[in-house]
């Protein structure tokens, strides 16, 4: 049933994992909608959750690291639900935009066409993110990856980067400037790593975490399994995504704020690399025992928090 369902890539499929998302979001932001102070800004942001929804399904579908399904939108659903905290997180929320943004020109440089330009728009939306949450900087490290596996032997791309990192500092010196009168810099209590996990012991966070750990465990086998048969591009592609969560990881384990939200960040790649793995031919039971039991245990984490 939910097999047939979310194999296919129709308008339904798209309004009902919209509606269930809408749901989730608008259920952990309730009363912000019931006031007048805060109504804008919550509809605001839940545009913004369901644009990210969007962006996933326009990377994966442009750059053919999936085929035309609906199966990373579900599994980005049913991942962010387990952990409420990130319908509240603005912060992360807006980093994971303009990580999505980078990822989606990153990406795209499988075409050959216009690398340096693509090169440096990466690199600027990374660092707008790190303006957001200054750890989702490290997603910089992605654009000198994709440099190593495109165009490695072109010496001036290794510093376009850097390029993009002097306009962000200019740009946000320069409405620094205009609003504080002051330099742009960040306090460095925002950058060192904490290292204090205590929000994540509590049984629904890290229940979520052992769930996220599993599906990316067996997506990584399924990849390596049918790796040599695929053609460069998607091996290219697999490995950028590899990389993608182990720095979203990276991002998590070295936070200078330890929020729980920030788990979205490796949430992303890992929604890919799942989809990628539900689509692969096997026995059709198979696939519904998985999406039913991811639906139904990720649902009875969410609910839970609101009997405990």
């Amino acid at each position: 049933m939910l097999t047939s369902f979310f194999r296919k890539s129709k308008p339904i499929n798209y309004l009902l994992v919209g509606v269930v998302a809408s749901f989730f979001y608008i259920n952990n932001n309730f009363f912000k909608f019931l006031t007048l102070e805060t109504i804008g800004e919550s509809f605001f942001f839940l545009f913004l959750y369901l644009f990210l929804m969007v962006l996933v399904n326009f990377i994966v579908h442009r750059n053919k690291v999936t085929e035309q399904n609906t199966y990373t939108l579900f599994l980005f659903v049913v991942f962010t639900c387990m952990f409420p905290e990130i319908y509240t997180d603005y912060q992360v929320l807006g980093a994971s935009l303009f990580i999505l943004l980078a990822l989606r020109r990153i990406m795209s440089m499988q075409s050959g066409k216009a690398i340096k330009p693509k090169i440096f728009d990466a690199s600027l939306w990374s660092c707008c993110a790190f303006l957001c949450v200054p750890q989702s900087g490290l997603f910089l490290l992605l654009v000198w990856v994709s440099i190593y596996f495109y165009q490695p032997k072109v010496i001036s791309n290794w510093a376009i980067p850097l390029v993009s990192v002097f306009c962000v500092y200019i740009l946000a010196t320069t409405v620094s400037l205009f609003f504080t009168n002051q330099l742009y810099q960040v306090p460095i209590q925002e950058i060192l790593p904490r290292f204090d996990f205590v929000n994540f012991y509590n049984w629904q966070t890290l229940s979520g975490i052992s769930v996220l750990i599993l599906s990316f465990l067996l997506s990584l086998a399924m990849l390596f399994k049918n790796m040599q048969k695929s053609v460069r591009n998607f091996r290219v592609n697999v490995y950028l995504l590899l990389t993608a969560t182990l720095i979203c990881l990276g991002m998590v384990v070295f936070s200078a704020t330890n929020h729980i939200a920030e788990i979205l960040f490796p949430i992303i790649p890992i929604s890919i690399l799942g989809g990628n793995y539900l689509e692969q031919p096997r026995k059709r039971w198979k696939n519904e025992v998985l999406l039913w039991s991811l639906t139904l245990g990720s649902f009875g984490i969410y609910f839970s928090s609101f009997l405990l």
